[in-house]
């Protein structure tokens, strides 16, 4: 067992996980191993769930935010296991991440998402397409309102989808591949409009009157207008879908550590914390999202 945990901590630090990310899955695996009781490679599903759930309806109980993080960290440490050829499949593979609740105000439930598109496609204006794009963007790629209104049209490349490249806090560059079929088609018209049209700013979204940038503030106000107009019964803002995003890819059973690369971030402090992770696990996530 003492060899597997060597050969697991070498293998998350060849892979390029962060020192506290790398922390966490170690010390994921070790609990998990202390309470099998048995040797890993005859692991079943049943036995990851009896540990996830083995405090259920004590007082030290864990958060469903905090056994979908150990779920996650399990699922890399049998990915691990199963590369090495020990096990034929991943034990976690079939176990779906347990929902994590959120208080209404702060996130929208796929309903409301779904009442927020409706409400979006009837207004055909220009300025309904930009709108529409902006919206889109701020849900389906996850992005603070602050890198949306920073995007320039020379960060969208390549063709159909294509891929947005994001400048996030602290300088960090991540590069966002544009799949999900409705985000795409809200960016057409808007993208297609832009390119065709001579500014003097490269800026994706504008202020159709003075041709300036948008600032932050107007993209809240809209985006607070379109939520009443939708009957949400809460202010939208574009925190909170981003907010929305994150925890509906969750739900999905998306790894908190491929949501933590989609949303460049680093670690989230209250809850888990986040890694990097392969642009081809970010392509797979986007496509999830109803």
């Amino acid at each position: 067992m003492a060899d597997l945990l060597v050969a697991y901590d070498r293998h998350l630090s060849l892979r390029g996980y962060s020192p506290a990310t790398a922390a966490q899955y170690l010390s994921d695996a070790k609990g998990f191993l202390r309470a099998l009781g048995k040797k890993v490679t005859t692991c079943t599903a049943d036995d990851v769930r009896a540990f996830l759930t083995q405090n259920k309806g004590t007082r030290h109980r864990w958060e469903s935010a905090t056994r979908a993080r150990k779920l996650a960290g399990l699922r890399n440490f049998f990915g691990f296991i199963e590369e090495a050829g020990h096990i034929q499949k991943n034990p976690c593979a079939g176990i779906k991440a347990p929902r994590v609740p959120i208080k209404e105000q702060l996130c929208l439930s796929e309903e409301e998402v779904q009442m927020l598109k409706k409400t979006w496609e009837e207004d055909g204006s220009l300025q309904g397409q930009m709108i529409r794009c902006a919206v889109a963007m701020l849900y389906y790629l996850g992005l603070r309102v602050s890198e949306l209104v920073a995007v320039d049209l020379g960060h969208i490349t390549g063709g159909s989808p294509g891929s947005l490249t994001v400048q996030g806090k602290g300088g960090k560059v991540r590069v966002l591949p544009l799949e999900n079929a409705f985000l795409a088609e809200a960016i057409r018209p808007w993208l297609a409009f832009r390119r065709k049209t001579r500014m003097r700013s490269q800026a994706l979204f504008v202020n159709l009157a003075t041709k300036e940038r948008l600032s932050v503030r107007t993209v809240q106000r809209r985006v607070a207008r379109i939520g009443q107009e939708a009957g949400l019964g809460v202010r939208l803002s574009p925190h909170m879908l981003r907010r929305s995003f994150a925890t509906h890819l969750l739900n999905q059973g998306v790894d908190l550590f491929t949501i933590a690369g989609l949303l460049g971030h680093a670690r989230l402090d209250v809850t888990q914390r986040y890694a990097k992770v392969l642009p081809k696990r970010r392509k797979e996530a986007l496509k999830l999202l109803p």
